[in-house]
């Protein structure tokens, strides 16, 4: 009777842990997504507004949102470091002259 009852306690332990890993990775796959969709709106809104003040406000997002590995990874993975190094080497940023005075040193 007790080896029955270590199977059962046995089985809903593996099944418990079976579920953990599954929303573990379902989580992770989601963070993924969302950060993909976030670097593109934020590539989008540096590369297309003609505002300033979009640019600035898309810069300030990314530095928030780059201390995160996995948001650093899919920035790179799209080519953003590409466009900003782009954009600064040949001047053509609006934000160029609000840079150096809308980010802390």
């Amino acid at each position: 009777m007790s080896a029955s009852r270590d199977k059962a306690l046995y089985k809903s332990t593996y099944l418990y842990l079976l579920r953990l890993v599954f929303c573990q990775c379902k989580c992770t796959c989601l963070n993924d997504v969302l950060q993909a969709r976030t670097v593109e709106k934020i590539l989008e809104q540096l590369e297309s507004s003609r505002s300033p003040g979009d640019q600035v406000l898309a810069l300030k997002q990314l530095s928030e949102l780059s201390v995160d590995g996995t948001f650093a990874q899919e920035f790179i993975n799209h080519d953003g470091l590409t466009l900003i190094i782009n954009k600064i080497e040949t001047e053509s940023w609006l934000v160029n002259h609000y840079f150096l005075t809308d980010f802390p040193h």
